[in-house]
């Protein structure tokens, strides 16, 4: 029989095999401790791997940015150092220093160097520095007392219309718009530019083999000199034919609304007109300018004789008639020009405009002396159809009047070959009526004023060196 000591003992021998089943064979507490240290060095080990590797890129990658934004703020440091200097330029404050001066932006600063005036050129170098990192400027402007331009007629989109039945034109035309004529109208003297894709020259005789024609479309037109086309048609070239041409460039209108607000500001500096108004002036010898007249018109007429003295302008429309006489005053200077202008800025639709008729004279002080009849009417910019300039009927010596209305329409209707006038240029012009005269000198024609009439910056270069 199975006695109890016999029972005890089984019991023993199977909980002995249960426990080396557990433990296995060698099995010890001890070393269940190293395995268990040596798996989390072993991962911890290879987890530092890994975040040293993730680690160091983007620690690599935070030094570009901070190199790149670093650099941006010292290039924009730079960038202020030259748009401080212009901005004192055109608005004429005096600079914080000549020569070389730090101009600070909180920690970040540009270091200024204005050098001196070379004729009418002034080199400007700003340099930017953010925490060492460095970006340089150069910033080379000129001094203007002068404008230029291409021709004596000179337009904009509008462009040219010859549309009397025997008008005439003696001298060079550049213009963005087209040049048309009707009745196949001539030009005595000069060329013709019309620009761009859309330019034409249309219905017109060039009858001097000296001057040439450049327009991407020419019709029904005789040109004694070269033709430099696209297309032409029904046409006769007496020089050379120059096919699939390149479009002539557009050339500005070389006034510009900046200038144009200067001279306002010079006029009103010399004074404000407190007399009746309409101003009017129809006899006697008057000096006028720099002077503001606020009225809705200035008037002159009669026998008067007005010397212009510096800038003039009119708050209103500027009307010239009679045997009146209008010159450049003495004290402008021997070939230098003046501008006369007539701008009402809440109203530049009915207003702001200029006339000039019957037998009246605008003359200069020397040699390419020229008074400055400026209108900012833009009626016919914004799609209207008033003249912003009528000159009409214009029998007088007209050789030194320079007529100007970049936004607006210039009515010509002259009956009288002393009527020469030297410069017209605007949006558009229209020479209309019979015996229509107008003659300019061909090429360029530079307009200087007094220094301190203009006093305009521009900039020839800009850029990062």
């Amino acid at each position: 029989m199975f006695n109890f000591s016999d029972k005890a003992k089984l019991h023993q021998s199977i909980f002995g095999i249960k426990n080396i089943q557990k433990r296995g064979i060698g099995y010890t507490p001890t070393q269940t401790g190293q395995a268990m240290i040596s798996s989390v060095i072993f991962f911890v080990f290879l987890a530092l791997v890994i975040i040293s590797g993730l680690a160091s890129p983007t620690v690599r990658e935070y030094k570009i940015v901070n190199d790149v934004l670093q650099s941006k703020r010292s290039f924009f440091a730079a960038e202020s150092g030259i748009e401080d200097v212009y901005y004192r330029l055109l608005t004429e404050i005096p600079h914080l220093a000549l020569g070389a001066y730090d101009l600070r932006f909180g920690a970040d600063y540009a270091t200024v160097q204005i050098d001196s005036m070379v004729a009418t050129e002034r080199t400007v170098t700003s340099t930017g520095n953010v925490n060492g990192r460095k970006r340089v400027i150069q910033f080379v402007t000129n001094y203007l007392n002068s404008v230029t331009f291409q021709n004596g007629l000179q337009f904009g989109k509008g462009g040219l219309f010859a549309q009397g039945a025997s008008s005439w034109v003696a001298g060079g035309i550049t213009s963005i718009g087209p040049v048309i004529g009707s009745n196949s109208n001539s030009v005595l003297s000069g060329g013709a530019t019309s620009s761009g894709s859309a330019g034409l020259v249309q219905n017109l005789r060039f009858l001097t083999n000296t001057y040439d024609v450049h327009s991407h479309t020419i019709d029904n037109s005789i040109i004694s000199g070269n033709a430099y086309y696209t297309s032409i048609s029904n046409s006769t070239v007496n020089g050379i034919s120059y096919p699939n041409s390149p479009d002539a460039p557009a050339y500005p209108l070389p006034i510009t609304d900046t200038m144009i607000e200067k001279f306002k500001l010079l006029a009103a500096a010399g004074g404000t007109y407190a007399g009746a108004c309409p101003y009017n002036i129809n006899s006697g010898n008057v000096n006028l300018g720099p002077i503001k007249i606020p009225c809705n018109s200035l008037n002159i007429s009669g026998t008067a004789r007005v010397s212009i003295n510096g800038p003039v302008w009119v708050t209103g429309n500027i009307n010239i008639s009679d045997t009146a006489v209008v010159s450049v005053g003495a004290g402008v200077g021997a070939g230098k020009s003046v501008p006369v202008i007539a701008d009402n800025t809440l109203d530049r639709i009915t207003s702001s405009k200029i006339s000039i008729n019957t037998v009246s004279s605008v003359t200069g002080f020397g040699s390419n002396s020229y008074v400055m009849l400026i209108s900012q009417n833009n009626d016919l910019e914004k799609g209207g159809s008033q003249d912003a300039v009528s000159l009409i009927s214009t029998g007088g010596e007209m050789s030194s009047v320079l007529v100007y209305a970049s936004h607006g329409h210039i009515n010509v209707q002259t009956n009288g070959s002393s009527a020469l006038l030297q410069i017209i240029s605007g949006y558009k012009a229209t020479l209309s009526n019979f015996s229509s005269i107008l003659a300019a000198r061909p090429g360029q024609s530079t307009i200087t004023f007094p220094d301190s009439q203009l006093n305009i910056w521009t900039y020839t270069q800009w850029k990062e060196i």
